[in-house]
């Protein structure tokens, strides 16, 4: 007894083309998105400096003294010696 085997190819209604072949439709819908993007981007940043900011108001706060000490500490770092000149130095005669 043989089993009919049945089999169905899908049905595409594009043509076939290669993935890195240029299609027109594709190129087309790709500008049009692209500039749209484009548009909305620039609209924004054309109007962000216009948007108002609040800055928030900032108090001193009292910072507790071990941290006040360990700042102090770290700024006494003692300074590197100052660069060591060098003499010109005589050419020394060789002996005969």
């Amino acid at each position: 007894m043989g089993a009919a085997v049945m089999t169905m190819n899908a049905v595409s209604f594009r043509p076939r083309v290669m993935p890195w072949a240029g299609v027109l439709e594709d190129d087309t819908r790709f500008k049009r998105i692209s500039q749209r993007v484009l548009g909305v981007v620039l609209v924004f940043c054309l109007a962000l400096p216009w948007i108002p900011v609040s800055k928030p108001e900032r108090t001193p706060e009292a910072v507790p003294p071990r941290l006040a000490k360990l700042v102090l500490e770290q700024r006494e770092t003692p300074r590197p010696p100052p660069p060591v000149t060098q003499q010109a130095a005589k050419p020394d005669k060789p002996e005969a």
